[in-house]
């Protein structure tokens, strides 16, 4: 697909001059570094839980046009992914004699949702909630809220 891009402007004449293979390819890859700044972004004010399909939204949300196949790629490359509820891995990884860090991403799971719904975390382990950004509260502990 690139390579088709290319061959068919590369001779192109843009302000009298012609366009050729290495402008092209400069201008795509600084496109390229420009989007997985924007995705890194994302993926991390979200907590690293979105994968793809919510990064993408979020992307056209801010009128940021990518196709889901290429952030899917992009993500792949800078060794990003989100965390599935349906995945066999978060089972595992919620599964403390499965998981020796289950309960860190059981954390960030469950922040992301907090954050994402705005609402307030209800724990008597506050101190691994706080740190994550959202709101806590510990039920157990008299004038807690914060």
């Amino acid at each position: 697909m690139i390579v088709d891009y290319i061959d068919a402007h590369r001779d192109r004449l843009v302000d009298g001059h012609r366009l050729g293979v290495e402008p092209i390819c400069t201008v795509l890859a600084s496109a390229a570094r420009q989007l997985t700044v924007e995705i890194r972004r994302v993926w991390t004010a979200n907590l690293g839980v979105y994968g793809a399909r919510k990064v993408c939204a979020v992307l056209h949300r801010e009128h940021i046009d990518v196709a889901r196949c290429a952030l899917e790629m992009f993500m792949k490359d800078i060794g990003l992914q989100g965390i599935s509820i349906q995945c066999d891995t978060v089972d595992r990884c919620m599964n403390p004699t499965r998981c020796p860090r289950s309960g860190v991403k059981a954390r960030r799971v469950i922040a992301a949702i907090a954050q994402a719904a705005e609402m307030t975390v209800a724990t008597s382990n506050t101190k691994h909630f706080e740190p994550l950004g959202v709101r806590c509260v510990n039920p157990w502990e008299p004038n807690s809220c914060h």
